[in-house]
């Protein structure tokens, strides 16, 4: 911080490299899942660019937007959906209806609606952004196949599996020919569409994409990259599914060790990968190892993460039905009210322990 304070000594605390230094610096607390440390800068940052450019600039707009990002990331949808709203007002005004940044304005407030369980609000704003990004970009453009790629998401959650295979199918075909098959954005739609094929129960197609994405990113990113750690516990899942437990916990532990190494057993993906290998313990009978890893993933969430953030409630409900299932029902009721209480603030949608 330091060399921020030189900075600002230099240029005044009223300059707009400043903020956009200030901004920066947020953004990288933000990927590093330090939220405490971004916020007061992305805030400082708004600040200035609101006394310098006003509320009707695009660049005040862009560190709405961030900031909504830090909340929407830590669960406090609350406060993201008005500084979203309010990013989207100024592109509309500034930019109008059929400029790219309005589109991606858009699909960011259709996220939000997405993941806070309000669908019917969220498919119009997914489509508008398709039918923009269309009109703009072209229907052969890789934006193009983002948007599609997004409502895809929207429908799998909605349980609309023909629809979003339909969607993720074309997104594929077109990162295909604009990027290739070897490119680590073909393998994330290679990724979601697995994912349709894992919760309609077509394992055996699921097994074979999740192993593609395993091979690019094995490729691109390196063994120890944090994504390839993603992947291994994606097929994990898959063989958990399966009923072949051995496979998956190896592949659980080989993520757990990358990330525990990368990361640090303090950060949300290192909980996030401690929490899959405690499913794959619970659905292969050994109750006593899962109850350790959930416990001990919902300890760093407490530590990292806002109690608003979906994983911290999947965490709660899923030791809450493995004390169900080993007859202790004090401690079950315990954990269904605190997960219970959660939801209530947002609707969760990823998969959870449902016994």
């Amino acid at each position: 911080m330091l060399a921020v304070e030189k900075i600002r000594n230099e240029l005044g605390e009223n300059h707009p490299d400043y903020a956009t230094i200030l901004n920066n610096l947020a953004e990288f607390y933000r990927t590093s899942s330090n939220y405490e440390k971004a916020e007061p800068l992305y805030q400082e940052a708004i600040k200035i660019k609101k006394e310098i450019l006003g509320e009707n600039h695009t660049d005040y707009a862009i560190g709405l937007n961030n900031l909504a990002r830090l909340y929407y990331g830590t669960g406090d949808y609350e406060k993201a959906e008005p500084m979203y709203l309010e990013a989207l007002r100024i592109y509309k005004e500034i930019l109008g209806e059929n400029h790219p940044d309005y589109a991606t304005s858009l699909n960011n407030l259709a996220e939000l609606y997405r993941t806070t369980g309000e669908y019917e609000r969220s498919e119009p704003i997914y489509l508008e952004a398709a039918r923009i990004m269309k009109s703009v970009r072209g229907e052969n453009s890789l934006a193009y196949a983002t948007s599609i790629n997004n409502l895809a998401t929207l429908y799998k959650a909605t349980g609309k599996y023909d629809k979003a295979e339909s969607l993720y199918l074309e997104a594929l075909r077109l990162k295909k020919g604009i990027l290739g098959e070897n490119h680590p954005d073909y393998a994330t739609s290679l990724n979601n569409l697995a994912t349709v094929y894992k919760e309609t129960g077509n394992y055996v197609k699921a097994e074979g994409l999740y192993l593609n994405v395993l091979e690019i990113d094995k490729v691109f990113l390196g063994e120890n990259h944090p994504n390839y750690a993603t992947s291994l516990n994606n097929l994990a899942e898959v063989y958990t599914a399966m009923g072949n437990y051995d496979k998956a916990e190896s592949l659980n532990l080989e993520a757990l060790r990358i990330r525990k190494r990368i990361l640090g057993e303090n950060h949300p993906s290192y909980a996030g990968s401690l929490n899959k290998l405690a499913t794959n313990y619970y659905s292969s009978g050994n109750y006593e190892k899962a109850e350790i890893m959930y416990l001990e993933a919902l300890k760093i969430y407490r530590i990292t993460l806002d109690k608003n953030q979906p994983s911290y409630t999947i965490t709660l409900n899923n030791l809450a039905v493995l004390y169900k299932a080993t007859g202790n029902y004090e401690k079950a009721e315990v954990m269904y009210l605190e997960a219970l209480r959660m939801r209530k603030k947002y609707s969760v949608k990823t998969i959870l322990l449902m016994h």
